[in-house]
């Protein structure tokens, strides 16, 4: 019904770096995934594997040549499998912050996110429709030898299983983002889950100590800093966005291929067909506006425009798609045994995590003029 769409342009590490990811992911079965989700928690061992394929903290490990890019054609196929491990949370927030914030004393911690020996995940939301450093949850007071912090982070993923949370506090003078082991004292952590029965925990901070060895980043460079790595995670979210919309497509064209009403295939009915075609146009539009955003990520007066309107575009496409999958499946598509169920519950969760796409396109328009200047 369709031909496969061909990415032109597209380095040759980067090709490889898809087809290895792709072979790799293949051996691991979907209902391998839906019964690790059901245990709300996630394969050490499995994400050991994927550290040892250099995908971890990928564009920020002492070997790395890697961009923007490369990360997007990573997380793309991440997402065509839904995985549970904390990719994003480990190696993109907690090693990006690390990477961006270049304390010496913290590299030491930044080798050991991208080997996979330890997991941290980033804490700064306060509330729902939190987008910026300017809307951290927790307040930071200085104190002799460091920062003592008050304050509740909301949709933090992994922190119950993380070894180390690393903490965004607004103060007076910016914010300071630091490093706090797991089961430190006045520091507690509520597990929960999202739609897709992912970790996504509540970590209430009362008065929790951050001493000076521990602050990455302080006051000065901390908004910046966070700001930058949020905008990276919500490329890669955005990546695997259309990787799961990618794969639910072509679940649902295989349907509508393989079931039969009246002797025949109900994607032969043209009504479907005008459905099916919708589809892969938006996907497709999702795609260039995805590469566009990851090609000039690093040009730093548009980047917030340009990945708004990418998390926007990939978000509305892949929950489109979604929607459509279930519809086109008919009765079956409602039930949670059918694999579509797995692909609509994490494109809803990513569609709504680091900002839903009408608060993206809030974001565009205050952006606007930094864009047009740039053009």
């Amino acid at each position: 019904m369709f031909a496969k769409a061909v990415t032109t342009h597209e380095p040759e590490h980067r090709r490889i770096l898809r087809a290895n990811a792709a072979e790799f992911l293949a051996a691991r079965p979907l209902a391998d995934i839906r019964a690790l989700a059901e245990t709300r928690m996630f394969d050490r061992e499995f994400f050991r594997k994927m550290a040892e394929l250099g995908w971890l903290g990928m564009m920020f490990s002492s070997e790395g040549e890697l961009d923007a890019g490369d990360l997007v054609a990573l997380h793309r196929e991440l997402g065509r499998k839904v995985l549970p491990e904390p990719v994003l949370a480990s190696g993109v927030l907690a090693a990006g912050i690390l990477a961006e914030a270049g304390n010496p004393a913290f590299a030491a911690r930044l080798e050991q996110l991208c080997a996979g020996e330890i997991v941290a995940t980033l804490a700064w939301q306060g509330k729902g429709g939190a987008i910026d450093a300017e809307h951290c949850g927790a307040r930071a007071r200085r104190i002799v030898g460091g920062w003592t912090i008050d304050g509740t982070l909301r949709f933090v993923p992994w922190a119950s299983q993380a070894d180390a949370i690393v903490v965004a506090a607004g103060t007076s003078e910016g914010v300071v983002l630091g490093w706090i082991p797991a089961g430190a004292p006045s520091m507690t952590v509520h597990a929960g889950t999202g739609v897709d029965k992912t970790e996504f925990a509540t970590v209430i901070l009362d008065g929790a100590v951050l001493t000076d060895d521990a602050v990455i980043c302080g006051p000065e460079r901390g908004a910046g800093c966070l700001d930058i790595i949020l905008d990276l995670a919500r490329l890669a979210v955005s990546a695997e966005l259309v990787g799961a919309a990618e794969a639910v497509f072509e679940m649902t064209l295989g349907y509508l291929r393989e079931r039969k009403q009246f002797g025949r295939p109900i994607g032969a009915n043209q009504a479907l067909q005008f459905v099916a075609t919708d589809l892969f146009v938006r996907i497709e539009l999702a795609n260039s506006v995805l590469a566009s955003a990851a090609r000039f990520f690093s040009d730093g007066e548009a980047r917030a425009a340009r990945v708004a309107g990418c998390k926007s575009r990939c978000g509305d496409a892949a929950f489109l798609a979604a929607r459509q999958a279930i519809q086109l499946h008919g009765a079956i598509g409602y039930t949670h045994e059918c694999d579509v169920s797995l692909y609509v519950k994490r494109i809803m969760q990513l569609n709504a995590w680091l900002g839903a796409p009408v608060l993206h396109r809030q974001r565009i328009r205050h952006s606007l003029p930094a864009l047009q200047q740039a053009a």
